[in-house]
């Protein structure tokens, strides 16, 4: 299969950019900080369990701030306070790794949050207060919605803080059904609350003669990986879905932009359909279940005769994923927010786990769906391999060869099939020819890319190249002697200068 690169694949970096880049997105905070990060609120948490070592996990856009809000929570309690320097992987997730090797008690956690449930240390979610006006919100929604039209209301955790007073101020303007989506950050809601939910992290309740196809979903909040994963997800299942960004004050349909987006995930999954050396990549390691997927993948992969590669990389960029030049696809295990990547920069395409499931289906139907929840994923996943197992047929279409959407041709995305080789090669008839018409050098080059009888992919890709690493010693080769070397830096060596004159008082007689 064939791949083309938008821009050429940044392999190397100038390490004077690392002083002139810009990280993440500009949010300037005005007014008190011990308001807008509710240092109060972080004190009596503190306090209340008792906590000795306390982490601070601040994003890319509040770091300027993180030293200011650190002194003035560490004058008030009896506790060490750290401010953690990055994370492993997305701002938006806790980082219990980074936590824990500074040997903290809990995490305060700071700004634009997923949600995702954790498992190892207690968090406190600060989302802070950042300024919003409520009432130019309602005047757009006014000018573009009808009053009785059913309205979903969604924020973005910074601005979640005044979501009841958009409500109040969009009743008081007329609208009659107004849906209020709350914040769940329990590790494990209880039945009521999942049946109820369908955004992570969120839950709302839908009146009984109303569906989500009835209702159009409104989103406060500016353009972040929040707003992409709702819309993505939803996008063909409500009415119709817009944005209002606090920032620039401007509404915005967003309807347009997920189906473009979608039928863009759709090709990504067509070529990790065709691919048979797929790379699954750990993008968190504070997500509860990431395990279970991590497995249940692997499986999958397996199960359809293709390669599988596991790989913790920690944030992605173009030039790690570049060095695994033999890997045709990748899959990335994190949370909702950080799972869908544009992949137009990559030298690979990356499809999240849902979008994998699907293409290694017999199912090629796509009903634009996008399911990020790690829970989901699992159920789907089991459904598909019980299908699979009570199909014996299944696994024999998987090893035949298909025709591609994204080349037009057919396609044999089973790598990992059994290959049968006549081991019993006469070295010394190596010219002469076998039964079959192939020489026994040919049988060797074979069986050289096996693997106890596996047709090895990475064997394969390694034979391809030019270079293949430095050569093997013979057994009976005779030892390297050795010699003494030069001296001194590669600058000038010792006596490098003297040999220099000497040679030049030559020249001259």
């Amino acid at each position: 299969m064939s791949f083309q690169l938008s821009a050429p694949v940044p392999l190397s970096d100038n390490s004077e950019s690392v002083l002139t880049k810009t990280i993440g997105e500009s949010l300037k905070v005005e007014g008190d900080l011990s308001h807008v990060f509710e240092v109060d609120k972080t004190v009596d948490f503190i306090r209340s369990n008792g906590y000795k070592s306390v982490a601070l996990q601040f994003p890319d856009e509040h770091l300027a701030d993180a030293g200011r809000v650190a002194s003035l929570i560490s004058k008030q309690v009896d506790a060490t306070v750290q401010v953690l320097a990055d994370t492993n992987y997305g701002s938006c997730c806790v980082d219990e790794v980074a936590a824990e090797h500074m040997f903290a008690d809990a995490i305060v956690h700071y700004g634009r949050a997923c949600l995702s449930p954790t498992s190892r240390l207690p968090v406190l979610y600060v989302f802070g207060r950042l300024p919003i006006d409520a009432n130019k919100i309602v005047t757009n929604l006014t000018e573009k919605f009808p009053l009785d039209s059913p309205i979903l209301i969604v924020s973005d955790t910074r601005w979640y803080y005044c979501q009841d007073l958009i409500v109040q101020k969009m009743k008081e303007a007329g609208f009659k059904t107004i849906i209020a989506s709350t914040l769940v950050k329990r590790e494990e809601p209880d039945l009521e609350l999942e049946a109820c939910t369908t955004i992570p992290g969120r839950l709302f309740r839908l009146p009984e003669n109303l569906t989500l196809a009835d209702v159009s979903l409104v989103f406060v909040g500016p353009d972040s990986p929040t707003l992409t994963s709702i819309l993505m997800s939803h996008y063909s299942v409500v009415k119709d879905f817009w944005s209002f960004d606090p920032i620039k004050g401007t509404i915005t349909e967003e309807s347009s932009f997920g189906g473009a987006k979608l039928r863009r995930r759709y090709a990504l999954v067509q070529k990790c359909r065709d691919a048979g050396v797929i790379g699954i990549i750990v993008g968190t390691l504070g997500v509860s279940n990431y395990l279970n997927v991590l497995d249940r993948l692997r499986k999958i992969i397996l199960n359809a005769g293709k390669k599988p590669y596991i790989l913790a990389i920690g944030k992605l960029n173009p030039a790690k994923l570049a060095n695994f030049q033999e890997i045709e696809c990748f899959v990335l295990i994190a949370c909702g927010e950080n799972s869908l990547i544009d992949s137009r920069d990559f030298y690979r395409p990356i499809v999240t786990p849902f979008e994998l499931m699907k293409a290694l289906s017999s199912d090629t139907s796509w009903l634009n769906e996008c399911v990020l929840s790690f829970d989901r994923v699992l159920s789907l996943t089991e459904e598909q391999e019980s299908n699979t197992e009570k199909n014996d047929a299944l696994h024999e279409e998987s090893e035949s060869p298909h025709f591609s959407l994204v080349t037009g041709k057919l396609v044999n995305s089973a790598p990992m099939r059994h290959v049968e080789l006549s081991l019993d090669t006469d070295e010394d008839n190596t010219g002469k020819l076998n039964e079959d018409g192939s020489s026994a050098v040919e049988k060797r080059s074979k069986r050289d890319l096996t693997v106890n009888g596996v047709y090895s992919p990475a064997a394969a890709y390694l034979q391809s190249r030019s270079w293949t690493g430095l050569s093997s010693v013979p057994e009976d080769a005779a030892p390297s002697k050795l010699y003494q070397g030069q001296k001194g830096i590669a600058k000038g060596y010792v006596g490098e200068g003297d040999k220099g004159d000497k040679n030049d008082e030559k020249c001259s007689d």
